[in-house]
């Protein structure tokens, strides 16, 4: 009779243990690795934009208007955190510093002057291939340009 008692008493405990754990996990909804059964964080979330984060070599086509003439360009293209905001992203190419946001795999250039010209813009990042594609334009009073680039990590 004791030894009925003593493994009824042990299987009680271990049950009573092993259904108190939870499931850990990344349990932040806008992390690209959210974990829908976590019950409690791990703190190994992935921020959506840290995918976008380094350094590519970039190609593409700037397109003039008016006249809309075309010539080809390439260069170094950073994507980083700026410092002190680091809900947004940081985008250089060829010497332009642009603002952009980050949601799952998209990247849009906020509108922001630069000199005398408006530059806005968006992106798409492809995870497998660690390619971004990137279009942005720099709209001036008496004209402006297409940039699209095609970037790869």
């Amino acid at each position: 009779m004791y030894s009925k008692i003593t493994y009824s008493a042990i299987f009680i405990l271990a049950t009573l243990f092993t259904s108190c754990a939870k499931t850990r996990g990344c349990t932040d909804k806008t992390a690209d690795n959210y974990d829908i059964t976590a019950q409690q964080d791990n703190g190994k979330c992935l921020a959506a934009r840290d995918k976008f984060l380094g350094n590519y070599t970039a190609s593409g086509t700037i397109i003039y208007q008016p006249g809309y003439a075309t010539t080809s360009t390439q260069g170094k293209l950073r994507i980083s955190i700026p410092p002190i905001v680091d809900s947004l992203v940081q985008i250089e190419y060829n010497g332009l510093v642009m603002k952009g946001v980050v949601k799952a795999n998209k990247l849009t250039i906020l509108p922001q002057n630069y000199g005398s010209a408006m530059i806005t813009g968006n992106g798409t990042y492809y995870k497998v291939a660690q390619q971004l594609d990137l279009k942005f334009s720099m709209t001036y009073p008496q004209g402006g340009s297409k940039y699209e680039l095609t970037a790869q990590k």
